[in-house]
């Protein structure tokens, strides 16, 4: 009996020990999961925290944030970033702008969708085309020199160059800031740099540069003083226009000229291989009706 009572015990025992550590590894197990559930939540409310940080509006309900008008600017022109470093709230006003007439647009989609989703789809079919046309075409034309040079000869006439001047500019949106430049022009101050600064002009980052323009591509009376002026000199009055007050200077002049073969070659060399494009493209597409399996319903197009 002793004996059997003995081996009864220790079962017990043994079953006690077990289901203790089975019950203590399922409390690790539970505390396991409970941690990672408070990490999962405190990583998600220090997540929209740092959203909520980097919240700049709230329109209509949709979150505005610093990175997405980063985005948005991320692509203007340098001198426009710089403009904007300066009055960031006009890129912010820009944003909600956009972000205003989308929502009200979503509303508009869904009424016609079909309408959009035809013109994207239209769209994205152009832009394959194109991009396949590009990568199979381009790499056939070639075109010789000695076709150059004999188009040069028979089109001499569109390779006249009327004067041309080389002009600078500072744009500015103010009178004051304009009459201000000038006087600091007068002292010797760098055009180059306070265009590059200060100039609201697509020409800032190129320190004002316009490139050589004609007397046809300006205003008659701007026109009239300018190609009056020096190299070098600043007209002493600012131009007013709908871009904002103007400041001129002028570079070197070029008197009238017809282009030389050398100059003339990459124009003439790109409208050879626009036609050359043209030409290789028609006989592309009869080689592909030959091959296509094309059946044409001509009495149902009286319907259209």
């Amino acid at each position: 009996m002793k004996k059997i009572f003995g081996a009864l015990k220790k079962n017990i025992n043994k079953e006690q020990i077990s289901l203790w550590k089975k019950s203590k590894k399922a409390k690790k197990y539970l505390w396991g999961i409970l941690i990672i559930i408070l990490l999962c939540l405190g990583f998600g409310v220090f997540h929209e925290i740092q959203i909520n940080r980097n919240v700049v509006a709230i329109v209509n309900g949709e979150k505005v944030t610093l990175q997405q008008i980063k985005e948005e600017i991320a692509d203007y022109p340098k001198f426009y970033r710089q403009f904007i470093k300066q009055n960031p709230n006009l890129a912010l006003e820009d944003y909600i702008d956009k972000k205003i007439l989308l929502q009200k647009a979503k509303n508009f989609y869904w009424s016609h969708r079909e309408k959009i989703n035809r013109k994207v789809k239209d769209y994205k079919d152009q832009l394959i085309i194109k991009e396949f046309l590009d990568n199979e075409m381009t790499s056939q034309i070639k075109i010789p020199s000695e076709e150059i040079k004999t188009y040069y000869n028979a089109h001499l006439t569109d390779f006249f160059l009327p004067e041309r001047i080389h002009l600078y500019e500072i744009v500015v949106p103010t009178k004051t800031q304009a009459t201000d430049i000038l006087k600091r022009l007068s002292l010797g101050e760098s055009f180059s740099d306070i265009a590059k600064k200060e100039s609201v002009s697509s020409t800032a980052q190129n320190g004002g540069d316009m490139g050589l323009v004609t007397k046809s591509q300006l205003y008659p009376n701007l026109a009239d003083l300018v190609f009056k002026l020096k190299r070098g000199q600043i007209l002493d009055k600012f131009i007013k226009t709908s871009s904002g007050y103007h400041i001129i200077k002028v570079g070197k002049t070029y008197p009238p000229k017809i282009q030389t073969l050398q100059e003339a070659a990459p124009l003439i060399k790109n409208v050879l291989a626009t036609q050359a494009k043209k030409q290789l493209l028609n006989q592309y597409i009869n080689q592909l009706r030959k091959r296509a399996k094309i059946k044409i319903y001509s009495k149902r197009l009286k319907n259209i």
